[in-house]
């Protein structure tokens, strides 16, 4: 199979997933958004902060992916089950004081500069959608299996009929219609975990049950424990989910420091960032593509195919990238109107504000494409401690000082936190570079 075909046919299925998984914030965040613009800052918030803790669980559960893939590549089946099963034991000691944190959030909101209302708006979503949260990593750790066992595309079909199935469940818990009640915000996050929990079962039958994976029997022997194998899902997962919440700290506090200029820059904020979240799902799925096809080089001690690998993933990713910078700076009014009714408070103040920062996210979200390829390919060398520190380092330095310089002390506007964000990812994305042909060497010199 021709290697850009190869890296299709995992890509593909991938980005189809992990863009129906993060439909389900983007519905949530438009019809919150039909309720006014109180309600989308304080919505979305919460959903900021829940997919702030989804992306570490993401993060943490990622080496499964590595090593499955790995074992696949040795067609060692023992190994692949029980992998699986210290993952699902691994998303449910991360969720629970996850579940706690998330409960309490709304009234740590105030504390960190956040108006009242908008706290409690928050905290009214995030009480509802904490009980997906077990079921959204669940999905994670299924699709990380799936993936690197060649077989994604089931998975792709159930997240995607999720889509329309939870803008159904928002527009009946949200509005009240069909018979149910208007709960408001936290009708969305209801839905939401409505459709997490019917996902993750439905995905758990198939992969119990369907002939590409009854030679696995991944869920006959859940109360399996290996303390090896946990430790190396740990030992990659851990500086990765670091990685994965310095990098969402570091637009969360973005988004505290919008709030701290006010509502509409907060408003404006949670629609760019939404729009760059959905345009980054392509980059997301080529990097779980370049973690699968990087480990199963790694497993053949191909050298040549692991760069290979990387270098077909970062020229498809920068073609298709630069398309949708073209398209969101061409269409950003358009887009706009999606999220904001006309009628709603700050209407013209808002939608000037968000084609201002569109115009930086664009580009920025380009720049991040290159950077996720880049942590998949390192993550593949199963290389994350390193990596981590250097994201960290650059995204609590440059990231948040250069954020607070700019916005706050030079008093340089909404703009200049995007511009801020922009030049974080372009340092943090080069640095990267180097650090993987740096570490494909040393297993080069390794094998040699």
């Amino acid at each position: 199979m021709h290697p850009i075909e190869s890296s299709l046919k995992l890509a593909i299925p991938s980005v189809l997933t992990q863009f129906a998984e993060k439909a389900i914030g983007f519905i949530d965040l438009v019809m919150m958004g039909w309720l006014g613009s109180e309600a989308l800052a304080a919505g979305g918030l919460g959903v900021i902060a829940l997919y702030m803790f989804i992306d570490i669980g993401t993060g943490l559960c990622e080496g499964l992916g590595a090593l499955t893939a790995e074992a696949f590549a040795r067609e060692d089946i023992e190994e692949i089950r029980k992998l699986t099963i210290q993952g699902l034991w691994l998303n449910l000691f991360f969720s629970l004081p996850m579940m706690v944190i998330l409960w309490h959030l709304g009234s740590i909101l105030p504390l960190l500069g956040q108006e009242e209302t908008i706290a409690r708006g928050a905290q009214i979503y995030l009480q509802a959608i904490v009980w997906g949260l077990p079921a959204a990593l669940g999905i994670v750790i299924f699709k990380e299996v799936a993936t690197a066992c060649d077989r994604p595309q089931f998975i792709t079909i159930i997240t995607a009929i999720s889509v329309p199935l939870s803008a159904l469940a928002n527009y009946a818990l949200i509005f009240g219609h069909w018979g149910f009640p208007a709960l408001g915000l936290a009708g969305a996050g209801w839905a939401s975990t409505i459709i997490f929990t019917l996902t993750f079962f439905t995905i758990l039958g198939y992969m119990q049950f369907h002939p590409d994976f009854q030679k696995y029997q991944l869920f006959n022997s859940l109360w399996y424990g290996d303390r090896d194998l946990f430790a190396k899902i740990i030992k990659i997962g851990v500086p990765l989910a670091i990685e994965f919440g310095a990098e969402l700290g570091l637009f969360i506090l973005a988004a505290f420091f919008m709030g701290y200029l006010g509502t509409a820059n907060l408003a404006a904020h949670e629609i760019t960032l939404s729009v760059f979240e959905l345009a980054t799902v392509i980059p997301f799925g080529f990097s779980y593509s370049t973690t699968v096809r990087v480990g199963q080089k790694l497993g053949l001690n191909n050298i040549e195919g692991i760069k290979n690998s990387l270098l077909i993933d970062l020229f498809l990713n920068a073609i298709v990238t630069g398309i949708l910078a073209v398209a969101i700076w061409l269409f950003s009014p358009q887009i706009i109107s999606i999220y904001l009714d006309s009628s709603s408070i700050n209407y013209t103040e808002i939608v000037n504000i968000s084609i201002s920062l569109l115009a930086i996210a664009a580009f920025c979200q380009s720049i991040y494409g290159l950077h996720l390829i880049v942590v998949g390919a390192l993550q593949g060398l199963q290389d994350t401690l390193i990596p981590m520190w250097i994201d960290v380092s650059i995204y609590w330095g440059i990231g948040v000082g250069g954020i607070y310089f700019m916005a706050i002390i030079l008093d340089l506007g909404a703009r200049s936190i995007w511009f801020a964000l922009t030049l974080t990812m372009i340092i943090s994305t080069g640095i990267l570079i180097w650090r993987f042909f740096h570490v494909l060497s040393q297993e080069s010199s390794n094998i040699s």
